[in-house]
């Protein structure tokens, strides 16, 4: 990911901006281009490349640790993790809002998956609901598990 799209997700989700602190090591070392963001419990840090302009610079090494865990290489423990991408380390730091809201009434959208799990089309009401899923109250009184929120569609709010 370019250094230049990674700093505008960072400002859109968190609402800081990390540019200046960015454009003021990108003619440093290798060794000073590292950016760390503490937030709410949680370090994201990552490295910008070697490029000399932001605009091609690259984002690597993106990782995620609690604040007060830190590694511990004589005893070879490495505090927290590398994510794919930087939308999972964004998602673990500052989870996002639920797609749909308490009471919300919803449809189970037709997918080959959930006709296996045979609940293809089934209507119920979002009792309890999370970052990227629900849990549903269907219309026969029984409850479900947590369904994603990409097997789900607005019915009626």
């Amino acid at each position: 990911m370019k250094a230049k799209s990674a700093i505008s997700k960072i400002k859109k989700r968190l609402g800081i901006d990390v540019s200046d602190e960015v454009n003021a090591v990108v003619n440093g070392t290798a060794a000073t281009r590292k950016v760390v963001i503490p937030w709410k419990g949680h370090v994201l840090s990552f490295y910008i490349d070697h490029s000399c302009e932001l605009s091609t610079a690259k984002v690597s090494l993106v990782h995620v640790r609690r604040e007060n865990d830190h590694s511990d290489l004589m005893t070879d423990y490495h505090a927290g993790y590398f994510p794919s991408n930087l939308t999972q380390a964004l998602d673990t730091i500052e989870p996002p809002d639920p797609k749909f809201e308490l009471g919300a009434l919803v449809r189970v959208k037709v997918r080959k998956t959930r006709r296996y799990a045979h609940i293809q089309g089934q209507v119920g009401v979002v009792i309890d609901n999370g970052p990227h899923n629900a849990k549903m109250l269907w219309n026969d009184g029984t409850q479900s598990g947590w369904i994603r929120d990409n097997a789900l569609e607005l019915v009626q709010s």
